[in-house]
């Protein structure tokens, strides 16, 4: 060891403390061979006190306390008279003592060093295992075994297309300019005005040919689109390039999430063109021509709901109201139009629901679930697996992306273990979610007042499936208000025939019973019977409403709004709820 130090600026900068530079001192104190050439020590001891010292890979500061230690314990020894390679015997292992003083001045270190410490090793231990169930999770794959897209579309390729209803609508669509859609709807809406009244008129008109073919259309059993990618949206000439390739399929065939179903705006159109012909026949006084809209209207609500996925039940319904609107205006305007008979045939078809069950299913839905498992999880061979990459992915709605950011890509990858981790497996998904349908499907066999829905949104016990449940419910309050709305319509038709015999209204409603009603239609938010009147010389059918309170039919904002069922989730309306008439 050096007997001399070239002290330079660089050198005390190097070996000063920043306690002792913050003070304006360069001290160089953090050099241990200035501490040992400091002291009379024999070489041989400097170069056992600087070996254990290094040994000992404490901080430097420590390392200047522990070394100055060292020398006053040997300089004291010297100093008693024991002779210098004595005190090196006495002193022991290098490497013992060196790890003895690391430990002990460790354990002075101050407590937040501990806790840094006791983090940094958790954190490591911490990345070891998600690494290592990490690279098992990403080891899974998922084992697709039924096409459920397949499934569904061999019932439907099975019909002629010649008795497929969408075989005729697709020839009314094409006929028609789809961007005249929005125009149509706008002069429906506002039909009354004599600008408006001629262009309805005209567009009638010239469209009888692709109104025929929705008639021709509305008389097929069943809908008859082929869902999917390679199925009726498939069309060139009707739908877009985009459009027919939206969906993806590859070896393990297409999720059925993801399957094109029929579109609402093309729908929408057919039951617009049917509405439209139905009031320029009862402006020419076509009787037969305006029941043959509204029934098709209906025909075309049926096929559209009947065994489709949720989406689709929810347009048919939309349909249905078309189709009751169309009854309304009918009765008001031109109810002589159609004879006795006729509407008595209408009434009882409309009577023929009593709850929702009769017109919605959620055997999709549980495809949907079942399709979506079987893509997203392993399977074990007994009806179990867990999450997989793909699975995160598909949920992510990642999956099929063509034009993902790489960034979030990688990030989306780094997590996903997590997803795996908190997510129950296959088995213990299947069985919630069979527990929330058939909770679902027992409640719509019964009436709305009397189903047993969760009061809190989401069960903690079975996250995440009864996420699915408030759109369920809601999906029941709409077939309940469409109930309503045709219980106000059977009962106005029966009073209108009434009329007709009698020359005025009844006084109660049980006068209509059973010659032209089967039964008084019940208050679907009470039970009670529905509540009727005349005003202005017209009748007047209601519900008390959500605030259970008969306000002789009046209401706040609008006729609806009191139709309403969840009550704890906001204010109680107040007013009726108007079920017949409802239009304008």
């Amino acid at each position: 060891m050096s007997d001399t130090i070239d002290q330079n600026l660089w050198y005390k900068i190097r070996y000063t403390p920043i306690r002792d530079a913050l003070r304006g001192r360069l001290s160089a104190r953090l050099d241990l061979r200035l501490q040992l050439d400091a002291t009379s020590l024999p070489a041989d001891v400097k170069q056992l006190l600087h070996r254990v010292v290094k040994a000992t890979r404490l901080w430097r500061l420590e390392q200047v306390d522990v070394i100055q230690e060292l020398i006053a314990h040997f300089n004291d020894g010297v100093a008693s008279g024991v002779s210098t390679d004595e005190l090196i015997k006495r002193f022991g292992d290098e490497r013992q003592a060196a790890q003895l003083i690391r430990r002990a001045k460790r354990r002075n270190r101050s407590l937040a060093w501990h806790a840094f410490r006791f983090a940094a090793w958790s954190t490591s231990v911490l990345l070891v295992v998600y690494s290592s169930y990490a690279i098992y999770f990403f080891s899974g794959r998922p084992s697709p075994r039924v096409n459920y897209v397949n499934l569904i579309n061999n019932a439907v390729e099975k019909t002629p297309i010649e008795e497929r209803a969408w075989t005729f609508y697709r020839r009314a669509l094409i006929g028609t300019d789809m961007r005249v859609n929005q125009n149509l709807a706008l002069m429906l809406n506002q039909w009354t005005a004599p600008e408006q009244r001629a262009a309805l008129s005209e567009f009638v008109r010239t469209h009888q040919t692709q109104i025929a073919w929705i008639h021709q259309g509305a008389m097929k059993s069943q809908l008859g689109w082929v869902i999917g990618a390679n199925g009726s949206v498939k069309d060139p000439d009707l739908w877009s390039h985009e459009m027919s390739s939206s969906s993806h399929v590859d070896e393990t065939g297409e999720p059925l999430i993801m399957a094109a179903i029929p579109p609402f705006s093309g729908l929408r159109h057919l039951a617009n063109m049917l509405r439209a012909d139905a009031i320029a026949a009862g402006q020419t006084g076509d009787g037969k021509r305006l029941l043959k809209d509204i029934e098709s209207t209906f025909n075309l609500s049926r096929q559209v709901g009947e065994n489709g996925f949720l989406f689709l039940r929810l347009m048919s319904l939309a349909t249905s109201e078309i189709a009751m609107e169309e009854v309304e205006y009918t009765l008001r305007e031109h109810p002589a139009l159609i004879k006795k008979n006729d509407w008595l045939v209408l009434s009882r078809r409309l009577s023929e629901p009593k709850v929702a069950a009769d017109l919605l299913s959620f055997d999709q839905e549980r495809m949907h679930f079942d399709d979506m498992l079987q893509r997203a999880f392993t399977d074990d061979g007994s009806g179990n697996g867990r999450l997989t990459a793909e699975g995160v992915s598909f949920g992510e709605g990642t999956m099929f992306s063509q034009a993902d950011d790489p960034n979030r890509r990688w990030w989306t990858k780094a997590v996903q273990p997590i997803t795996g981790l908190i997510t129950p497996s296959r088995r213990k998904l299947e069985q919630q979610f069979t527990k929330a349908m058939d909770m679902a499907e027992d409640n719509l066999k019964v009436a709305i007042r009397d189903a047993k829905w969760p009061e809190e949104t989401i069960w903690k016990g079975d996250f995440p499936v009864n996420l699915f449940l408030p759109s369920y419910r809601g999906s029941q309050i709409a077939v309940e208000r469409l109930l309503g709305h045709r219980d106000g319509v059977v009962t106005g038709i029966a009073l209108e025939l009434y009329r007709q015999e009698h020359g005025s209204y009844p006084d109660t409603l049980n006068a209509l019973v059973p010659a032209l009603l089967r039964e008084v239609p019940l208050d679907r938010i009470t039970g009670a019977p529905i509540h009727y009147r005349i005003v202005s010389g017209r009748p007047l059918l209601y519900s008390v409403g959500a605030d259970r309170k008969d306000d002789n039919g009046q209401y706040e904002l609008n006729s609806q709004q009191a139709g309403f069922w969840a009550a704890g989730d906001g204010d109680i309306p107040k007013g009726d709820w108007v079920l017949y008439p409802t239009v304008e």
